[in-house]
């Protein structure tokens, strides 16, 4: 097959030969040059597009849970205030005595912390040791036994976090751990601003991206999306998230982060596609880029092509022609480079003789020829080259041709004598006869 193959590449053109060289060492290198180019910095932007989205997730995590690390201190701070303890602890002979005590050190507490804290919008007490409602601060257990949440108080001692999203509510519950003269069942329940909380990764969510918040269960606590009119088939609901995130879809990047305050799982999706928007500017460029290169190749080649094989074209044409006993061919070059160099001197320098010895052929067939063409042997094979031809007695035995050189020619090239009609010729200068 290789030598198949190098026959057939020797048996083209060499304009042909041009062009395959052209494609194989300068524009396919180029092309591929390009190409692993493109893609290693499309595999950089796609890898900061990631890092940018965990970044952003990571602080958007960090910050939720400095709101709510901040409202677990509120928490910590009541459940451990001693006055509180003293007065849920307390047994009341009037319920005077127990308003008393709500008016003057529950209210004052309960409200101060809610004050001072934005976003809290109640802190109430549940308790079970017989104090009636009082306003939002202080209720009967009675109010929460049916709940869920209540339930999961008791089972689960610290603090607690519940939302729901249906509902877009938010709140915190414990179970307060009051030592007395009675120990019974506490509840503190801090409820938190649902939409403030959140407010944030609506504000600054990332642009073509989707999110999500789940519990510990994988119940849902908040979801927000932004993409733009023409990538709106991109945005998922919360079961079409559920179903690309357990296949492993390659079709979203999916990121997640737990926060440490809440056990909460963040996750941030943006469609594969859309991650490396970044690229079309640099894809536009390198294929004007690529554009360039291949009209640049294509001039480069057609250049060469009439540089070199046309000239050589020609070439070969006057050779043949010249080798067919046509002396009438007059080809003319100034180039001096080796095209240029083998018009002047090669051509008849590699004819090979027919009939060399034959007086007839020489006479008749030859002679004439010299008769009709010798005056553009000049301009056609150049003086040197005649000179030569002389030296070597090419044509001694012509009768009808004398050949003649300057005086100044008889020191460089002595031949000894000069033929004229078939006989030396003595005299220094002479002229040529035909």
């Amino acid at each position: 097959k290789m030598k198949k193959l190098l026959h057939w590449f020797n048996g083209i053109k060499l304009r042909y030969k041009l062009a395959i060289f052209y494609s194989l060492f300068c524009f396919l290198p180029v092309m591929l040059l390009f190409w692993l180019s493109f893609l290693q910095m499309r595999s950089i932007i796609d890898d900061k597009g990631k890092m940018n989205l965990q970044s952003y997730l990571q602080q958007s995590v960090s910050s939720m849970d400095r709101t709510l690390d901040g409202y677990n201190s509120l928490s910590d701070y009541i459940a451990f205030d001693r006055t509180l303890a003293e007065v849920f602890s307390m047994e009341y002979g009037t319920p005077y005595e127990q308003y008393e005590q709500l008016t003057q050190k529950v209210d004052p507490i309960l409200r101060t912390a809610s004050y001072f804290h934005g976003g809290m919008q109640q802190i109430t007490i549940y308790t079970d040791n017989g104090m009636v409602k009082h306003d939002t601060t202080v209720a009967p257990v009675s109010e929460i036994e049916e709940t869920d949440w209540y339930q999961k108080t008791l089972e689960h001692p610290g603090l607690n976090w519940f939302a729901n999203y249906q509902e877009e509510t938010l709140f915190s519950a414990r179970k307060l751990a009051f030592s007395g003269a009675r120990e019974g069942v506490n509840i503190l329940y801090m409820d938190v601003d649902y939409q403030k909380l959140f407010t944030p990764y609506a504000e600054t969510l990332i642009s073509e991206c989707g999110l999500y918040i789940t519990d510990q269960d994988g119940k849902l606590v908040f979801e927000e999306s932004r993409f733009s009119g023409k990538n709106q088939n991109y945005d998922l609901t919360y079961s079409e998230f559920l179903e690309q995130r357990d296949r492993g879809s390659t079709d979203y990047i999916i990121l997640c982060e737990q926060s440490n305050t809440t056990g909460w799982t963040v996750w941030l999706y943006q469609p594969v596609g859309l991650a490396g928007e970044a690229m079309r500017p640099i894809g536009v460029m390198a294929g004007v880029t690529i554009l360039i290169c291949i009209f640049a190749a294509v001039l480069a080649y057609f250049i060469t092509s009439g540089m070199v094989s046309s000239r050589i074209e020609r070439l070969t044409h006057f050779m043949q022609e010249v080798q067919e006993g046509s002396m009438d061919m007059q080809m003319e070059s100034d180039d001096r480079d080796e095209i240029g160099a083998g018009i002047l001197l090669h051509p008849a320098g590699e004819l090979d003789a027919v009939h060399h010895g034959h007086h007839h052929v020489q006479q008749d067939q030859v002679g004439a020829v010299l008769r009709r063409g010798f005056q553009r042997f000049g301009s056609v094979l150049g003086r040197e080259y005649l000179v030569t031809l002389l030296d070597e007695g090419v044509f001694h035995e012509f009768e009808d041709v004398g050949f003649v050189v300057d005086e100044q020619d008889a020191v460089a090239h002595n031949f000894g004598q000069c033929v004229f009609g078939g006989a030396p010729a003595t005299g220094w200068p002479c002229a040529a006869h035909i």
